[in-house]
């Protein structure tokens, strides 16, 4: 016995629900098949742009319509019974929600619904998608730097530069197609199935006897010489970064967790500059801890009280920053851009990690006493090994922490790369080594 499609068996269901409510509505004494009209709406949501699912509308005297759009309205529906039925996309589930005049009515992880539209009435269906089996697609070349077109299931097309990782993809067929370098042999494209938790990385090596002398392998040479990550599906090169320098392994992980990406231009592409001997911000100190600590600055409903942070990209953060109590950003006539201090900066990071203060003794550092500004969150940082301090001289037993002194973009890495090792960080970026 040839056994019936999951799919079709849902629409056979759907079909016998819409008979029954179609008739149950007929028999009614408040509602007539068909003797009136009606609105309905049906919305689809998804979380990953251009890729929706399929749903089939059964209406009264056994008809039905198809449609894959993000909104669809019938302003005129007929009263009756109706059965929606959602076929998602591959690798995703739905969640089926039924408004009546703007009050949910229904809500399930089934995809479909019934509902039955009375004359006058507006019932609203939202179809929500989400992605649960899913997995990492890498595309890798050999040399790097090639661009490349991705196409995966659901007829979702991305474009990039190798090297790429695409994280939470849904499970299916990807293919790599790659740009054919002259005077090579053209790359074959690269296939492979990926499935639920899965990784699959499609891979290639360029073959060539001037292999030196293109483009993408002085690219990839200099990778090697250069802090590069991959940013937004494209290779960056920080060419301020060598990976020879102390602070190159800070600035990787800054960038490679979300923290932060370097400067950008007005069009806001990426420059490949990092800037790390460029002073330390304090509009710039508040959005770095927002993002090590993965708090949302969108989610405070206030205004920020600074009148020179307002209607700036800080604003948000400062206007979050004051609402969380940071003392730094108390003093609302502070300027976004002057530059922070190191003991600012040790304050606002373990306000932000919430870390427990210690009683200040004022015998760690020369230079620092009980009654020294922020002298509880030195000491404390001092203790958990977060910072140290510098020489103050022959014959003293103590070091000097400098609080006053300024801090720039390569010290503020290597600062938050250690309190990210101390307190650990919340942001959907980070793995653990």
């Amino acid at each position: 016995m040839r056994l019936l499609p999951a799919s079709t068996l849902l629409l056979l269901s759907a079909l016998a629900a819409a008979g029954s409510s179609a008739a149950f509505a007929a028999s009614g004494d408040t509602l007539i098949l068909g003797a009136g009209n009606g609105n309905i709406i049906i919305q689809q949501i998804s979380p990953i742009e251009g890729i929706f699912g399929e749903w089939t509308l059964i209406k009264p005297f056994n008809k039905s319509e198809k449609n894959t759009g993000t909104y669809y309205e019938d302003p005129k529906a007929p009263t009756g019974g109706y059965t929606i039925v959602a076929n998602p996309p591959e690798g995703a589930r739905a969640n089926v929600e039924v408004f009546l005049d703007d009050i949910s009515i229904s809500s399930s992880d089934y995809p479909q619904a019934s509902f039955t539209l009375s004359d006058g009435q507006r019932v609203r269906v939202v179809v929500t998608y989400v992605f649960t089996q899913v997995g990492t697609v890498a595309v890798m070349s050999e040399p790097a730097g090639l661009d490349f077109t991705l196409r995966g299931p659901n007829g979702r097309v991305l474009t990039g530069t190798t090297p790429a990782s695409y994280p939470a993809m849904p499970q299916g067929l990807y293919t790599a197609d790659f740009e054919k370098i002259e005077g090579c042999v053209e790359p074959p494209p690269q296939s492979n199935r990926l499935v639920k938790g899965g990784r699959i990385s499609l891979s290639i090596q360029v073959s060539c006897a001037n292999l030196p002398d293109i483009s993408q392998e002085q690219e990839f040479q200099k990778s090697l010489e250069f802090v590069s990550v991959t940013v937004d599906g494209t290779l960056v090169i920080y060419k301020d970064v060598p990976t020879s320098a102390w602070f190159a392994p800070f600035v990787h992980k800054m960038i490679s967790t979300g923290i932060s990406t370097g400067y950008r231009n007005a069009q806001g592409a990426l420059t490949g500059m990092y800037g790390p001997e460029n002073e330390v911000t304090l509009g710039e100190l508040a959005k770095i801890a927002h993002r090590v600590v993965g708090i949302d600055e969108t989610e405070t409903r206030t205004t920020t009280g600074n009148a020179l942070a307002k209607n700036t990209w800080t604003a948000p953060f400062f206007a979050s920053a004051e609402t969380r109590g940071w003392l730094i950003y108390q003093n609302v006539r502070s300027d976004p851009a002057r530059p922070v201090t190191r003991a600012e900066v040790i304050a606002t990071l373990l306000q932000a990690f919430d870390v427990p203060l210690k009683w200040p003794k004022g015998k760690m550092f020369t230079d620092i006493a009980m009654d020294t500004k922020f002298s509880n969150c030195i000491e404390t940082a001092a203790a958990d090994g977060l910072v140290t301090g510098f020489p103050a001289g022959e014959g003293s037993a103590l070091s000097a922490f400098r609080p006053d002194q300024l801090v720039n973009r390569a010290e503020l890495a290597k600062i938050v790369s250690l309190a990210i090792d101390l307190y650990g960080m919340n942001t959907p970026d980070f793995q653990p080594e």
